[in-house]
């Protein structure tokens, strides 16, 4: 009964949201779901009832149960193998945002302390014949109660768990061994795959376009982190989140992109693998040649500066910088480095860069849930904001806040990011600029926040984000690509499938691996004699 109620209070949550409890006939839903999961937890306790099993199994079944809870209660999100596999890649300083004296308080009255009484409470246990024939009857009655329940009101189970998939990972603490067990089979599976890396066919230059200059081309790459595009004012939201994008000449907006996952781990590889969502695994990075890989191999220099929790297997083979390591306390004095930090390694970057350059900026972003920690305190102009990692302490309007203003922050380091391209440019470099974000994030729709929802059934604002280019008239003329040729379709639908087959296309590469029809750069490129 505990297990089943006051632990799996977010899933119950979540349901009371979808099913009105005042009606005759939701109460009667929500009464054979809960007998159905009473009865399906007691089946599987019972089916450990040994003297020796049953109290460890139950002290673990605790412990497990507490922190699972908490997330599906306190983000009203589901615990799967995605989820597990991000949170075990979380660097400490984001690992420790989730640390609250909320988690540790309900894991110490929920998990615990239960856990301390089991183990203190002696048992005593009937002989075996008499034990197993009083096991086999509870496990067949609660059996048949789960079996009927479910067939009594199939049809709206059904359809509830068919449309609602994210409840079947919010059952507690099942999703939380089911993704352990997932987890580590997929890392198994991993694992055991050959070392040698599979490469993509070649990459060269088209001889029309790019040819030598005195000073190197500069194309920057930034990767957003949780960035939602219905919350940048450029398209279309109220607050004033982006003024310095709005204002950047010549800047073209895609305010129809879409991720092709909801996970930092699963996005990055898909991102650059050039297979497309439904040919990429994230396992690809570290087996399989990327983007990165192919530029490196025609010729430019390619730089990777992490100000996240790494790249994912993606910048495994070219020249990688953790702004950690740099520790420059202009930006970093609170234990993380803002974003600021990539605006200034870039200067360095273009300073010594004497080969065509392409450097990817992986950004911290809006990653929650402690938006408040992401951007300077100059930066709060929306208030008032949440400043609490426990998003039931605070209101919706204050969790909104608090995200928006980390969407002002990515705008500012946007914007110095462009003054050292346009500055770059006026020395003879001619430079490019793309950003997009790795994926969105839920601010209370339906009652979920943050993201990792499985992406066939992600919310919108998980999936749609905000993409932007900018290209300097010298890069336009050296790479051949005609002014106004992509701002006059870029309304069009575009995702994180053209960004391989774009990249290749807007540096004039020819490659075995492009689809032509991927390159949002296809019909730009001009004549030339």
């Amino acid at each position: 009964m505990f297990a089943s109620t006051i632990v799996n209070v977010g899933f119950w949550r979540q349901v009371g949201a979808l099913i009105s409890p005042r009606s005759f006939a939701g109460i009667a839903i929500l009464m054979t779901m809960g007998a159905t999961l009473i009865a399906g937890h007691l089946a599987v306790l019972v089916t450990l009832a040994h003297p020796r099993l049953f109290k460890p199994a139950l002290v673990i079944f605790l412990l497990a149960a507490a922190p699972v809870g908490y997330v599906t209660y306190e983000y009203g999100i589901g615990v799967d193998h995605r989820l597990l596999a991000t949170a075990l890649q979380t660097d400490q300083a984001e690992a420790q945002d989730l640390v609250t004296g909320r988690l540790l308080v309900w894991c110490l009255a929920l998990g615990v302390l239960p856990a301390w009484l089991v183990a203190r409470h002696p048992l005593n246990w009937p002989p075996l014949q008499q034990r197993l024939l009083c096991n086999t009857k509870v496990i067949a009655v609660a059996l048949a109660v789960a079996v009927t329940g479910i067939l009594s009101s199939y049809g709206t189970l059904a359809s509830l768990f068919r449309e609602q998939r994210q409840l079947t990972a919010m059952i507690t603490p099942f999703n939380g061994f089911v993704a352990v067990t997932t987890h580590t089979l997929r890392r198994r599976d991993r694992l055991v795959q050959p070392t040698s890396l599979v490469k993509l066919a070649p990459a060269t230059r088209d001889p029309a376009v790019g040819a030598a200059a005195a000073k190197p081309s500069v194309t920057v790459f930034v990767v957003g982190e949780t960035a939602r595009a219905d919350h940048f004012s450029i398209n279309g939201y109220h607050r004033p989140t982006t003024p310095r994008l709005a204002s950047a000449a010549g800047l073209i907006n895609f305010p129809d992109a879409t991720s092709c996952a909801t996970l930092t781990a699963d996005s990055l590889p898909c991102m650059f693998s050039g297979r497309g969502r439904a040919g990429s695994v994230k396992s690809f990075a570290r087996t399989h040649e990327g983007l990165l890989d192919v530029l490196k191999g025609a010729g430019f220099d390619v730089h990777w500066i992490d100000n996240q929790s790494g790249c994912k297997g993606v910048c495994d083979r070219v020249r990688i910088y953790y702004t950690t390591a740099v520790n420059d306390p202009r930006f970093c004095a609170s234990g993380e480095c803002h974003d600021e930090i990539l605006a200034d390694e870039l200067k360095r970057i273009v300073s010594v860069a004497t080969r065509d350059t392409v450097v990817f900026l992986h950004m911290m972003g809006s990653h929650g849930p402690a938006y408040w920690k992401r951007h300077p305190d100059a930066f709060a102009r929306f208030g008032p904001a949440c400043r609490s990692a426990a998003f039931s302490q605070c209101t919706r309007d204050e969790i909104i806040a608090a995200y928006d203003n980390t969407i002002a922050y990515t705008d500012h380091v946007l914007g110095e990011i462009l003054s050292v391209l346009q500055r770059a440019d006026g020395q003879g470099h001619a430079t490019s600029f793309l950003y997009v974000s790795d994926h969105g994030e839920s601010l209370g729709e339906k009652g979920i926040y943050l993201h990792g929802v499985p992406f066939m059934i992600a919310p919108r604002p998980q999936t749609h984000v905000p993409m932007v280019l900018w290209l300097s008239s010298a890069f336009r003329e050296r790479y051949a690509l005609a002014p106004d040729c992509l701002k006059a379709s870029q309304a069009r639908p575009v995702s994180h499938d053209h960004l391989f087959h774009s990249m290749l296309g807007m540096l004039g590469l020819r490659s075995a691996a492009k689809v032509d029809a991927l390159d949002l750069f296809r019909d730009c490129r001009e004549a030339r004699d």
